[in-house]
């Protein structure tokens, strides 16, 4: 891990039961247990993905807390997210898709749907 990414597990660890996190849309806080919580379960996931150091995530969410354990969950691995504003049309997301080779892709429902079909989509 880099310095940033032990700072941060620093930070979650002596927060664990501090609300430090606050997702806006639904006024609802996060722990540092919460978070570390999520980014294990995250973790699991990329790995079981075969995700690992030196890949690129495809990304493209709407703005939430979601971003801080994905981010620190891609981090730890040695993989970076590439991520995609959710403002961006459909087809211009299925283009930046085809131009790379991603390791996996993170979409909210909405914008997996344009992926329907798409060379390479599962």
């Amino acid at each position: 891990m880099t310095n940033l990414t032990n700072e941060l597990a620093s930070h979650l660890q002596a927060n664990l039961d501090r609300a430090i996190v606050k997702d806006e849309v639904t006024d609802t806080w996060f722990t540092g247990q919460d978070l570390q919580h999520d980014i294990a379960i995250l973790t699991t996931a990329l790995r079981a993905a075969n995700v690992g150091r030196d890949d690129v995530v495809f990304m493209s969410l709407d703005n939430s807390p979601v971003y801080v354990p994905i981010n620190h969950a891609l981090w730890q691995m040695g993989a970076t997210a590439h991520p995609v504003a959710p403002t961006t049309g459909h087809a211009e997301l299925v283009n930046d898709f085809e131009e790379a080779q991603y390791a996996a892709v993170l979409l909210d429902p909405d914008r997996a749907k344009a992926f329907k079909g798409a060379p390479g989509a599962a």
